[in-house]
């Protein structure tokens, strides 16, 4: 089971920041699960990330990576790193592997 928590939300301004009329809307929510799989660590707790893109709340598209980290504020600072750059879903694989490179 995956418990979603809201950690961040910006709205962006049509026409300002992008190339619609409306205003989008980006949701980031940190991710909390339990480890089932690896014995070493079941149990534990896991962090991971979703977003999700609206317009006028409805949900157009949404992404999420599971299993990112065990440590909650690697996470969310993951989390607010996504938001501070308007990440969309579209872009949340390509940006996690990205990091995860460096």
């Amino acid at each position: 089971m995956v418990t979603k928590y809201l950690k961040r939300k910006i709205v962006l301004n049509g026409n300002e920041d992008y190339s619609y009329d409306i205003p989008m809307t980006l949701e980031y929510y940190l991710l909390e699960s339990f480890l089932e799989y690896r014995n070493e660590l079941a149990g534990q707790k896991v962090y991971g990330v979703s977003v999700i893109k609206k317009f006028d709340d409805n949900c157009l598209e949404e992404d999420s990576i599971t299993n990112y980290s065990c440590c909650i504020n690697k996470t969310n600072e993951l989390v607010n790193k996504l938001a501070d750059n308007a990440v969309t879903p579209m872009t949340l694989a390509a940006v996690i592997d990205d990091i995860l490179g460096e």
